[in-house]
């Protein structure tokens, strides 16, 4: 597992030894010495825990050992959102102290115009 912050100017490894579960698991399998995770605590899944700042992305890729398998995902734990007549904008925080923002919307009309 490799992490990319947004304070960070390049991707970092996490965590080695990972394995996805059949049920989509993130887990610590620990049953060979490549994977992480104690023998006593088979497939032991890995529960993430994120300081967010408001609107601030985490950024994540799971790769696999053969490097041909990358499973990237985002997660915003607290989100900036606004929401009007079932359209919804959101502000993602990309660099410290909003320097950068993505703005995304949803529920928007082709070709409508907006007003902010």
């Amino acid at each position: 597992m490799v992490s990319w912050p947004i304070n960070a100017r390049g991707p970092s490894a996490l965590m080695e030894g990972l394995s996805l579960l059949k049920d989509g698991l993130i887990s610590c399998a620990g049953r060979t010495p490549e994977q992480c995770g104690d023998p006593n605590k088979i497939d032991d899944p890995v529960e993430l825990m994120f300081n967010p700042a408001t609107g601030e992305v985490f950024r994540m890729v799971l790769i696999s050992q053969d490097q041909k398998t990358k499973l990237f995902f985002a997660i915003v734990p607290d989100p900036v959102t606004k929401s009007d007549n079932g359209c919804v904008i959101e502000a993602i925080r990309l660099l410290p102290k909003q320097e950068l923002v993505l703005l995304r919307g949803k529920g928007f009309q082709p070709n409508e115009d907006l007003e902010f």
